[in-house]
């Protein structure tokens, strides 16, 4: 089904554009002399009464429409359903636009291509397609779209400096929304890993409002409890939540997990739990530079070097 997909979308623009020329001709043939049958065709007898096959007109206008939303969409489709490379074959020469592809089509695939960069841990080149080579979003949620991801590839580079700089840029973003949630989201971890406690409250307070229950917020909460308030009730609550939630961040960035597999061990220790944090350290998982610095960290915390 995803490979045929391109293919389907193309068939249903060609269809409808088809659609649209046949009924223009049956237009222009209803107003010549002999055109009575194209009439009847488009709209009944005269005598009669309206006739539902009128409606029938709409068709192509619902083909050209659908057939436009699903091609600007394919690529964030395509990621959802796992398949990151099927994404990154089709919106990759599709990042221009021009007479046949507009402007915020463009952007949904450059967007959905850095996305699929993202996930394959080349944040070098999806922070290369977020940042450059396109006139900035107009639209609102686009540039909450755009802001979010820049923010994420900026903490999977540990790049404090590259977050300033897309914050100083995110302007005019929606106040609520999953998407402005997950941008402050961001934000507030990068501010965590600062030590930056103002920056970090103003920003998860932006997150908060823009929506509570996001898993993203829920991953900025966490960060906030290890980087400043490491007691063992909190720690512990942090666990829970990160077991909640954990699937639904490696989703989207998969080599996360070993940065959240050290942050788990690092909340089991701060709960008096060292045992249980070491088991978590003998775990094989995908890890960036990112998490393999995490790792390292509470590696050293633990003593594992020591024994080594």
């Amino acid at each position: 089904m995803n490979r045929a997909a391109p293919v389907l979308i193309s068939a249903l623009g060609v269809l409808g554009l088809a659609l649209s020329l046949v009924y223009l001709w049956l237009v222009f043939m209803a107003f010549q002399p002999d055109g009575d049958w194209a009439t009847n065709l488009l709209i009944g007898p005269s005598d009669r009464e309206f006739q539902w096959t009128f409606l029938a007109v709409l068709a192509p206008y619902f083909m050209l429409v659908g057939h436009l939303y699903a091609r600007t969409q394919l690529g964030h489709w395509l990621l959802k359903r796992g398949d990151v490379l099927g994404a990154i074959r089709y919106t990759q020469d599709k990042l221009e636009s021009g007479l046949s592809r507009s402007h915020r089509e463009a952007l949904s695939h450059r967007l959905a291509l850095g996305k699929a960069y993202a996930f394959q841990g080349r944040y070098d080149e999806a922070w290369e397609i977020l940042t450059k080579g396109y006139s900035p979003p107009t639209h609102k949620s686009d540039r909450a779209a755009f802001a979010r991801w820049k923010a994420e590839v900026a903490l999977r580079r540990d790049s404090i400096r590259d977050v300033e700089d897309v914050i100083s840029g995110a302007t005019k973003l929606p106040k609520s929304g999953a998407t402005v949630a997950r941008f402050w989201g961001a934000v507030a971890e990068a501010r965590a890993k600062q030590g930056f406690r103002q920056g970090f409250d103003d920003s998860f307070d932006k997150a908060r409002w823009a929506d509570s229950d996001d898993p993203r917020v829920a991953l900025a909460q966490i960060a906030f409890v290890l980087n400043f308030d490491p007691t063992p009730t909190r720690c512990l609550e942090s666990i829970e939540s990160l077991d909640a939630i954990e699937s639904t961040i490696l989703a989207e960035l998969p080599l996360r997990a070993g940065e959240l597999l050290a942050w788990r061990s690092e909340l089991l220790l701060h709960a008096g739990k060292p045992e249980l944090a070491r088991k978590q350290l003998e775990r094989e998982t995908s890890a960036d530079a990112v998490s393999a610095l995490a790792l390292a960290s509470v590696a050293r915390d633990l003593g594992f070097d020591e024994e080594e």
